[in-house]
């Protein structure tokens, strides 16, 4: 049982960190082709760092978590 249990947390922090480095690509191509979006004006350069910064925050928490809870 707590293999499985192992297992889906592994599961769950790589769909985690798929899905963050998906939104970093993101706003990286927002930087990058800034044509393809409409509303870019609205977005400072600070907003999209900071944005970029908040997921690889919460990858590296949820990183230290797993690691606690496999201790």
């Amino acid at each position: 049982v707590s293999i499985y249990l192992l297992m889906n947390l592994q599961l769950i922090f790589i769909f985690m960190l798929i899905l963050s480095s998906l939104l970093n690509l993101f706003f990286y191509m927002r930087m990058i082709i800034p044509f393809f979006f409409i509303n870019l004006k609205f977005f400072t350069w600070n907003n999209i760092f900071m944005n970029k910064n908040i997921y690889m925050n919460m990858n590296l928490i949820i990183l230290i978590i797993l690691i606690y809870m496999y201790m």
